[in-house]
């Protein structure tokens, strides 16, 4: 709710700011992206309201949806799919920060890397 009241804050701000001169299409451009934006907010929350009942009805813990994306970038780095692939599909702008999120070494991981370099050098 407080995220609606924002963007309806903003917007009346911004409208108080047009000119008197100012025509019903004035209003209705500078309300557009506010309207997409309030539409947005409405299938999010449906969203988020239809995961939560999924894991309820699944008997799963309550958990974040952002978490997904930790639960679907870990594995993915863990198992060699590429970083900038999981980059990309995270949508991260630089893949430093794909890496610095979800790269975590495990010990495993260290196990793999040093048997890599011992069969590089010594065969």
């Amino acid at each position: 709710m407080a995220e609606r009241n924002a963007v309806s804050y903003t917007f009346l701000r911004q409208a108080k700011s047009l000119s008197p001169s100012a025509t019903s299409a004035d209003l209705e451009k500078l309300a557009a992206p506010f309207v997409a934006t309030l539409e947005l907010m409405g299938e999010v929350g449906r969203m988020l309201r239809d995961f939560r009942q999924t894991l309820e009805r699944a008997g799963l813990p309550r958990t974040r949806f952002h978490d997904l994306r930790h639960t679907a970038a870990t594995p993915m780095l863990a198992q060699g799919v590429h970083p900038k692939v999981a980059n990309e599909m995270l949508g991260h702008a630089a893949i430093g920060i794909t890496l610095d999120l979800y790269s975590h070494v495990s010990p495993t991981m260290q196990r793999a890397a040093a048997d890599t370099i011992d069969r590089l050098l010594w065969g």
